[in-house]
């Protein structure tokens, strides 16, 4: 192949691999709206095997609490409470809700400096056993 054909073929291809990418700008906003900062946070995901944890993070990081049902007694069912938070200024609360089928799943952003504690509570029918849920979380400055 001469040089010619051969360069021919590169810029070729580079010019394939633009039109497939696209431009590097490119956006999908609606014209007329505004866009402003868009932010991320780190996201961390607990469940009922993190019971009894003290955890310490930094402030800004994304978590969930994720509590499915079933009675680790063997009991048959289960139904989680609602999560509730002991601080709401450390953890500011996204969103907690306790699902039909026993479920239950919190969500919340670190806040401000300090601790605050997610609870719930497992009840087991028929015997009315209830199994607590504990996560204590120490948020600290970044």
């Amino acid at each position: 192949m001469t040089s010619a054909k051969k360069l021919l073929a590169a810029t070729a291809i580079a010019g394939l691999a633009i039109a497939v990418s696209g431009p590097a700008y490119a956006s999908t906003v609606p014209r007329g709206s505004s866009t402003g900062p868009i932010t991320t946070h780190p996201h961390l995901s607990f469940t009922q095997a993190d019971n009894s944890r003290t955890i310490t993070i930094g402030q800004g990081v994304d978590v969930s609490v994720d509590l499915a049902g079933g009675c680790r007694t063997g009991l048959p069912g289960g139904r989680w409470s609602a999560p509730a938070i002991s601080d709401p200024s450390v953890l500011h609360l996204q969103a907690s809700s306790a699902q039909p089928d026993g479920t239950s799943v919190v969500s919340f952003l670190t806040d401000q400096v300090g601790t605050s504690e997610v609870t719930a509570d497992l009840s087991c029918a028929p015997a009315q056993v209830i199994l607590p849920f504990h996560l204590k979380i120490n948020v600290v400055a970044d």
